[in-house]
């Protein structure tokens, strides 16, 4: 029979870390918006305009990266269980 290597505390690691990237993106936007929105209280004209556009493009990518993050995440964890579920089950089974 073939062995199958695996660490699952490798998969908690990664997980836990994709899901302080999400944290992280999800702060930095919501911090980043307040202070554009605090700058262009006092700011117009064409420099504002485009300032605007580039923040709405940046928002678009960090948001689609945040998103995919806890994607990611969700799928380490649930990885990490499901591997965790078949150690035990194979011990009920060896009775190790």
């Amino acid at each position: 029979m073939a062995e199958h290597a695996f660490d699952t505390a490798e998969l908690r690691s990664l997980a836990r870390e994709l899901d302080d990237l999400a944290a992280f993106l999800e702060r930095f936007q919501s911090q980043t918006n307040s202070h554009g929105q605090a700058l262009l209280s006092s700011w117009s004209g064409r420099a504002s305009q485009e300032f605007i556009a580039e923040v709405a493009v940046w928002a678009a990518g960090a948001t689609a990266l945040q998103q995919r993050a806890s994607v990611l995440a969700e799928w380490a964890h649930g990885a990490e269980a499901t591997y965790d579920t078949a150690v035990e089950q194979a011990k009920g089974v060896v009775g190790s």
